[in-house]
C-alpha cells in the first residue's frame, strides 16, 4: 500500500483540486506528479444519467483566488467561518429547490460526506456563507454557483471526477467551486452483476453460543486434579537456561510485531477451547481479554531478564499498545490474582499453553527457520519452559491461594460470624456506611446525587450477607454481580467510586466488628479475609464499567480530534459528545457519523507506520456500507469496491467500511482471505510447490471448502473470496469475476525472454485482512486498496516462500545463478523492478517508484511536522527494500509508536477455529517424537559465520533425517565415540564443517577441540562414521589446512570416513561444493526414497523403519507364526482394524517362514561397515491356496514381509504404557 505520482490526474473539467488545508492538506499538483499516469480513455458525452446508475455529488470545496487590492485569501484567517448548502434544482428553472445537503459549519469552505443525490435534467446549486468570529452576521461568499452535472463526465470509464466552476468575477471574491460527482451503480445492478459467483456455503454451529457450564463448587475430582496439576510442577521444575531466556525474548519480540494478530488468535483460540470462560468472564469484552491475556504474557517475558528491558530506539514497547490508563492492571501479581479472581482455573492455564505454542509456531509471521527448531524440541523447547515456569507456575499459585480463601467452609462461618453485629439492623449500619463515604470522600457525592438512600442502605448490607453466605460456592454469585454491574454502569457510576467504598467498607468494619483488625492473627485473617471477598465481587462487577469507560474515553478523544481537524463549532463538539456518552450508557456502544467514520478511515491510513505511501491520506475515498450486512449483497459491494479503485482513470485509494463489531460478539464478520485478488498455491508431486507461496494454507482452506480450481492449474490462479460470518453461523465462497481482477504481464523492454515466463500481478491491491479501530470501535471488515510500489510486487515476485522466481529470472537475464561474486541476486532484482514498472506504466496502471514513494513519505513527514503532528514510522517497513542509503530516508530518524485510529492486522479465522482443536498430546508428540530415521549430528568450526551458516543448511537440506547442530567448542573429542551408535550413542555419523585461520590453523574458538582429537588414542573412534567438510580460499597457501588436519586426525584415532575430505574455495564456487558434500552424504542414508516414503504417506517420521524391521525378523520363524495362528486378534480377518491390518490387502492368509538366514558375515572388518542386513526368506504356501492359479510366486515378483513382536511382550509393554494393544 503505496502512493504514487501522476502528472494528470484530471476530472472533467480541469485540474483536480490538490491544493490548500483541511481535506487536501497542501497536496499541491506539483508535490504529487507521477502519483500514478491516468489512462486515455475514449471521450463522451452524457445527455442522461446511464441505466442502472445512480448520479451523487459527494463532497464540495472552494478555493478563493487572491485579488489585488484585497487583505488575501481569508481561508487562512482562524477567525472566519464557512457554512453553506448544496441542493438540487430543474434545469430549467434554478428557483425550485428539489432536494439540499447541508454544509455545516468550518473553518475552511471544505466539505466531505455531501451525499447529494441528483437525477435527470437537474443542476447542482452551491451556495457558500461567511462570517468574522462567532458574533458576526453572516454574509454570501458569492452568488450561488450552478453546475451541470453531467458535463463533468467527458471521458469513458471515469465515472468518479472533480469538476471546476469558475465564480462569478464581479463579486468581492472570485475563485472556483469544485464538486465531487459520482457515477455509483444502484443496489439492484451491483447484486445482478455478484449473481452466479457463490460457488459454496455453510451453515455452522455456532459452539461459542451453546456452550453450557453450570456454575457451582468444585467436586472432589476437580480439586484433585488442580492439586496433583500444581505439584508437577513445584515438584518437577524445569528451569528456562540463559539460552532460553534469549531465545524466548527473541521469539516474542518478533511476535510483538504483529500483535494484533496473534494476540487475538490466541485470545480466539482459547475462547473456543475453553467457552466456558466465556460464561466464567462474564460480558467481558474481546478487546479487554485480549488486553489482559497480552499483557500478562508481555510483563513476565520481560520479567526474565529486566536488564535488557532499558529500550534504545525501534523495538517494540509495552503490550498491548495502550496509555497506562487502559491498562487492566499495573503489575505481573496483580494480573494473576485478577485471572483468579474470574474464575479461571488450572485447566484453562494448561489449555492456554497449547494456543501458545501454536501462536508462537505457526502464526507468528517473523518466526525464522532457527526457532522452528528451538519450537520443535516439544516440552524441553523454550516457549513450553517459560509458559510453565512464568506463567502457568504463578497463576496455579494465585489459584491455589485465592481457593485456600473461598474454599474453605471455615473462612465462611467467619466472616458470617463476624457479620452478625452489622446483620442485627443492616439498614442502620448501612446509612452510617454512606455517612462515612460521604465524608471521607466528598467526590463520589454527585453519583449518588438522584439515589434512594433508604433503599441503598439496607440493599448494601443485605447483599454482603448473601455473599458471605455463599462464599464457598463463589462462582453462583458472578451471574448476580454482572448483572448489578451493568446496573451500575447505567446509572454512571465510574469505577473509581468502588474504591472510596473499599475504604469506608474497612473504616466501617473496624468501627462496628470488635475483632476486626484488632492487631491479633484472628483479626487480620478476618481483615484479610474480607479484603478478598470485596475485591473479587468488584473485579467481577466493575469490568463492564471498566470497558464502558475505556469506550467513552476513546470515542471523546475521537470527536474531539474530529472537530479540531474540521473545525467544528463548540456547541455542535459539545452536543455530539452528550449523544455518544447516553448511547454508551444505554446501549453499550455508539455509532459513528458518516463525517466521523471517513475522516476516521482517512486518519488510520495518516497513522498506519507501516505504509510508506500516507501522502494522499486524505483523499481516500470511503464507501459507509454499514447497513449492508447479507454475505452476498457485501461480496457485490466488494465488485463495486474494485470498479471504484479505478473509475476516475486511475487508481483511487477507496475503503469500503462494512458494520462494526457488535458489544457482546467476537471476531465479528470477515473475510478469510487476505486481499481481495490473490493467486493459488498448489503442492506438485515431488514435493515442491506451484504458485504463490504465501497462500498455500487459504489454498488448502478453499479446496477443502468446494472450490475446484482450474485445469490445468497454473501458477497465477485467483483465488475465491470467502466471507464468514461468525454470529450467524454463516460462511459463503465466491469466484471473483475476470473483469474485477486487473492483471499486467510482467515484461522487460530488454529481455523478451523475461516475457516468456509468463509472469503477472494483480492491479488493485484491496486489502481485506484489517481490522479500523476507531474511537473505540472496531470494524473488522473493510477492503481498503491503495496502489503498488513496484519493490512489493518485486519482492513478491523473487522471494522464497512466496513465487519464488529469482533463479529463472536470472537465466531469462543471462545471469549466472551459481556466480556469487557477480551480485547476481541484486541484479535481477533491478531488472525486475525494471520490469514492473515498464509493464504498468505500458498498460496505462497506477504504480509508484521506490525513489519517488521514499520522496513523497519525507515530504509528508514534514508535513505533518507543520501540523503540529508526529508522524509514527516502522524504519524497517518505510525504507523500500531497494537502494539503500542511496535514498535520503535511509538516514531519515523515525519513531514507531502506536496511535488510534489505526489499522491492526487480524488473525486468520479459519486458523483460529482448526488449531483450537489441537491436543496438547498431539502437539507435542509431533514436536517431541521425531522420526526412526537416522540421527546426524553435525559440528562446525567458525570464524565469520560462513561455517555455521552451511551448518544450518545442511541441516534443513538432510530432512528428513534427525540433525542436531553443535560447534566444536562444545563437542568434547572423548564423547564422539560414545555418542555414535557403535558405542551406544544415537548418531549414525558426525560431520565436520570447518574453515581455516591464520596461517592453516583452526579457528580459534575450536583450538582447543583440535587439540585434543589429535591427540585422541588410535582406537578411540573404532568404527565411528565421519565426515569432515572443509573451506577456505586458494588465495591463501595452506588452503583448508584446519580440516585436512582434523580429517586426518579423526582416521588416525580410528574413525571411518563417510566419504573423502572435500573442499569449498571461497573465490571457486564454494558454496556448490558444500552443496555436492550435503549431497553425498544424503545419498549415503538414501534421503531421496525416506523423502518418497513420507510423501507417499507409506511411512510418516515418526513411524518404525527399516533397522527395527531387520531386529525383528531375526526373530521370525515358526513358533512365532503358531503363536499369530492362535492370537487372530493381531490380524483379524474380519477387516477390523488391528495392529497391522492397516498393512495388508484384503483375503491375506497366514503362510509359515521356513527359513530365514542371514547372508551377510558380520564377523568380517568390512561387513561391519555395511549398514544393511540381507536375508533369505523361505515360506511354505501349502494349504494357502485351494487352486494352483491363486497364489503362483515367480521370480521379481515383490513380498512384504511385516515383522512381528512377541505377544505376551507387546501386552507387558501396553500395560505399562497404558494403551491397548490395538492402538498405532
Amino acid at each position: 500500500m503505496t502512493s504514487k505520482k501522476n502528472n494528470n490526474v484530471r476530472g472533467g473539467g480541469g485540474m483536480c483540486p490538490f491544493s490548500g488545508a483541511c481535506r487536501f492538506d497542501g497536496l499541491d499538483v506539483a508535490q504529487l506528479a507521477g502519483l500514478g499516469k491516468a489512462s486515455e480513455g475514449k471521450k463522451r458525452e452524457l445527455l442522461s444519467i446511464p441505466d442502472g446508475y445512480n448520479l451523487e455529488s459527494t463532497g464540495v470545496r472552494v478555493d478563493f483566488v487572491k485579488r489585488s487590492g484585497s487583505n488575501g485569501d481569508k481561508r487562512s484567517d482562524p477567525a472566519t467561518i464557512f457554512r453553506g448548502t448544496a441542493y438540487a434544482t430543474p434545469l430549467d428553472n434554478k428557483t425550485v429547490i428539489l432536494r439540499t445537503a447541508d454544509l455545516p459549519k468550518r473553518n475552511e469552505p471544505s466539505w466531505s460526506g455531501v451525499h447529494l443525490h441528483l437525477r435527470d435534467g437537474e443542476t447542482l446549486v452551491v451556495q457558500v456563507q461567511e462570517r468574522h468570529g462567532e458574533t458576526g452576521y453572516w454574509t454570501d461568499s458569492f452568488e450561488p454557483v450552478v453546475i451541470e452535472p453531467l458535463k463533468a463526465f467527458t471521458v469513458e470509464g471515469q465515472d468518479i471526477v472533480w469538476f471546476k466552476t469558475p465564480i462569478d468575477g464581479s463579486v468581492a471574491k472570485s475563485g472556483l467551486v469544485w464538486a465531487e460527482l459520482s457515477l455509483q451503480k444502484k443496489s439492484n445492478r451491483i447484486l445482478d452483476q455478484a449473481k452466479g459467483t457463490n460457488i459454496a456455503s455453510r451453515q455452522r454451529q455456532r459452539k461459542i453460543v451453546n456452550a453450557k457450564f453450570e456454575a457451582g463448587k468444585r467436586d472432589d475430582q476437580e480439586v484433585e486434579n488442580d492439586r496433583l496439576m500444581l505439584k508437577e510442577i513445584m515438584e518437577n521444575p524445569d528451569p528456562m537456561t540463559k539460552q532460553d531466556i534469549v531465545y524466548m525474548k527473541d521469539i516474542w519480540n518478533k511476535c510483538s510485531g504483529w500483535i494484533s494478530m496473534t494476540g487475538e488468535h490466541f485470545t480466539e483460540s482459547l475462547f473456543l477451547r475453553c467457552p466456558d470462560l466465556l460464561q466464567r468472564f462474564g460480558d467481558i469484552p474481546a478487546e479487554l481479554a485480549f488486553d489482559m491475556f497480552v499483557s500478562l504474557i508481555d510483563m513476565s517475558v520481560r520479567k526474565l531478564d529486566e536488564r535488557t528491558e532499558v529500550i534504545a530506539r525501534e523495538s517494540y514497547g509495552a503490550m498491548p499498545l495502550m496509555p497506562s490508563v487502559d491498562a487492566p492492571f499495573s503489575t505481573l501479581e496483580e494480573g494473576f490474582i485478577q485471572f483468579a479472581q474470574l474464575g479461571m482455573r488450572p485447566i484453562h492455564w494448561k489449555e492456554a499453553r497449547v494456543i501458545f505454542l501454536i501462536v508462537m509456531k505457526d502464526v507468528n509471521p517473523y518466526i525464522e527457520e532457527n526457532d522452528l527448531d528451538l519450537l520443535a524440541l516439544g516440552t524441553k523447547s523454550c516457549v513450553y519452559r517459560f509458559w510453565t515456569q512464568h506463567v502457568m507456575k504463578p497463576a496455579l499459585l494465585a489459584i491455589r491461594d485465592m481457593d485456600d480463601i473461598f474454599d474453605s467452609d471455615e473462612n465462611r462461618n467467619t466472616v458470617i460470624k463476624s457479620f452478625e453485629p452489622l446483620a442485627m439492623d443492616k439498614h442502620r449500619s448501612g446509612l452510617s456506611f454512606y455517612r462515612k463515604m460521604f465524608h471521607l470522600h466528598p467526590e463520589v457525592i454527585p453519583y449518588f446525587g438522584t439515589t434512594d438512600m433508604d433503599f441503598f442502605a439496607g440493599h448494601l448490607f443485605e447483599a454482603i450477607e448473601l455473599l458471605a453466605n455463599i462464599m464457598p460456592n463463589f462462582e453462583k454469585a458472578v451471574p448476580i454481580l454482572h448483572h448489578l454491574g451493568k446496573i451500575h454502569d447505567r446509572a454512571k457510576i465510574p469505577v473509581v467510586v468502588y474504591n472510596a467504598v473499599g475504604d469506608t467498607l474497612d473504616v466501617t468494619l473496624r468501627e462496628l466488628i470488635p475483632e476486626y483488625g484488632n492487631g491479633t492473627a484472628e483479626g487480620e485473617k478476618l481483615v484479610s479475609l474480607w479484603s478478598a471477598l470485596f475485591n473479587r465481587c468488584v473485579l467481577v462487577m466493575t469490568r463492564i464499567s471498566f470497558v464502558s469507560e475505556r469506550l467513552l474515553r476513546k470515542a471523546h478523544e475521537w470527536v474531539d480530534q474530529v472537530a479540531h481537524e474540521l473545525k467544528w463549532d463548540p456547541v455542535r463538539l459539545a452536543k455530539r459528545r452528550l449523544e455518544i456518552s447516553d448511547d454508551v450508557r444505554t446501549r453499550g456502544t455508539y455509532s459513528h457519523t458518516e463525517e466521523e467514520l471517513a475522516h476516521g478511515a482517512r486518519v488510520a491510513w495518516r497513522n498506519s507506520a507501516k505504509c510508506i505511501g500516507r501522502i494522499a491520506w486524505n483523499t481516500l475515498m470511503v464507501r459507509d456500507r454499514r447497513h449492508v450486512k447479507n454475505l452476498d449483497a457485501m461480496f457485490a459491494e466488494c465488485l463495486e469496491h474494485q470498479r471504484l479503485a479505478t473509475a476516475d482513470g486511475s487508481l483511487k485509494a477507496v475503503m469500503t467500511v462494512f458494520s462494526p463489531r457488535q458489544p457482546g460478539t467476537r471476531m465479528g464478520t470477515r473475510f478469510w482471505n487476505l486481499q481481495l485478488v490473490r493467486f493459488a498455491c498448489y503442492e506438485n508431486d515431488d514435493g515442491t510447490l506451484m504458485g504463490d507461496g504465501a497462500n498455500k494454507t487459504y489454498t488448502d482452506e478453499c479446496i477443502a471448502f468446494g472450490w475446484k480450481p482450474p485445469v490445468p492449474r497454473t501458477e497465477f490462479d485467483v483465488l475465491p473470496i470467502v466471507i464468514e460470518d461468525p454470529i450467524a453461523g454463516i460462511t459463503k465462497m465466491f469466484e471473483l469475476p475476470k473483469e474485477y481482477h486487473k492483471v499486467t504481464m510482467i515484461t522487460h523492454p530488454k529481455f523478451p525472454e523475461f516475457g516468456k515466463l509468463g509472469l503477472r500481478w494483480c492491479v488493485v491491491p484491496t486489502v481485506t485482512s484489517f481490522t479500523l479501530r476507531l474511537g473505540g470501535l472496531e470494524y473488522p471488515c473493510n477492503p481498503f486498496n491503495g496502489w503498488f510500489q513496484e519493490t512489493e510486487i518485486t519482492r513478491d515476485l523473487l522471494e522464497p516462500g512466496r513465487m519464488d522466481k529469482m533463479e529463472a529470472i536470472a537465466r531469462a537475464i543471462g545471469l549466472d545463478p551459481t556466480d556469487e561474486e557477480d551480485f547476481w541476486r541484486e541484479r535481477v532484482a533491478i531488472e525486475t523492478n525494471k520490469a514492473v514498472m515498464h509493464s504498468f506504466r505500458k498498460d496505462g496502471h497506477s504504480i509508484v517508484d521506490h525513489m519517488t514513494a521514499q520522496s513523497q513519505f519525507l515530504a509528508h513527514d514534514a508535513r505533518e511536522k507543520r501540523e503540529g503532528r508526529e508522524c509514527p514510522a516502522q524504519w524497517s517497513w518505510v525504507v523500500p527494500a531497494f537502494g539503500g542509503s542511496t535514498m535520503p530516508i535511509w538516514h531519515h530518524e523515525m519513531r514507531d509508536f502506536y496511535i488510534e485510529p489505526q489499522y491492526d492486522y487480524q488473525s486468520e479465522i479459519y486458523n483460529v477455529r482448526k488449531e483450537s482443536q489441537v491436543k496438547e498430546e498431539e502437539l507435542l508428540a509431533s514436536d517431541e517424537k521425531g522420526n526412526a530415521f537416522e540421527k546426524l549430528l553435525i559440528a562446525y568450526a567458525s570464524v565469520t559465520g560462513t561455517a555455521e551458516s552451511y551448518a544450518y543448511k545442511a541441516k534443513k537440506m538432510l530432512r528428513p533425517l534427525q540433525v542436531d547442530v553443535i560447534s566444536c567448542e562444545s563437542l568434547k573429542p572423548t564423547e564422539i565415540w560414545s555418542e555414535c551408535v557403535e558405542g551406544g550413542g544415537q548418531y549414525s555419523a558426525v560431520l565436520f564443517i570447518t574453515s581455516t585461520f591464520g596461517e592453516g590453523s583452526a579457528p580459534p574458538s575450536a583450538e582447543d577441540f583440535f587439540h585434543k582429537v589429535k591427540s585422541l588414542p588410535v582406537s578411540a573412534l573404532s568404527g565411528a562414521h565421519f565426515s569432515v567438510m572443509a573451506i577456505g580460499s586458494t588465495v591463501y597457501p595452506d588452503y583448508c589446512q584446519a580440516g585436512v588436519d582434523l580429517d586426518k586426525a579423526l582416521n588416525m584415532a580410528g574413525g571411518k570416513q563417510l566419504i573423502p575430505l572435500c573442499k569449498g574455495d571461497e573465490v571457486n564456487k564454494q558454496e556448490d561444493a558444500v552443496f555436492s558434500w550435503i549431497s553425498k552424504i544424503g545419498s549415503l542414508f538414501d534421503l531421496e526414497q525416506k523423502k518418497a516414503l513420507i510423501a507417499s504417506g507409506d511411512v510418516t517420521e515418526a513411524e518404525e523403519t527399516e533397522p527395527f524391521a531387520v531386529e525383528t525378523l531375526l526373530h521370525s520363524d515358526e513358533r512365532v507364526v503358531a503363536a499369530l495362528s492362535e492370537a487372530k486378534e493381531l490380524f483379524p480377518s474380519n477387516g477390523i482394524a488391528g495392529t497391522m491390518a492397516r498393512f495388508l490387502p484384503a483375503g491375506y492368509k497366514l503362510c509359515k517362514v521356513t527359513k530365514n538366514e542371514e547372508l551377510v558375515d558380520f564377523t568380517t572388518a568390512k561387513s561391519r561397515d555395511l549398514f544393511k542386513s540381507t536375508r533369505y526368506l523361505e515360506f511354505d504356501l501349502s494349504g494357502i491356496s485351494k487352486k494352483k492359479s491363486d497364489l503362483i510366486y515367480e521370480t521379481g515378483d515383490h513380498a512384504r514381509i511385516l515383522p512381528v513382536n512377541d505377544k505376551s511382550l507387546v501386552l507387558d509393554m501396553c500395560n505399562c504404557l497404558g494403551v491397548q494393544p490395538q492402538q498405532w
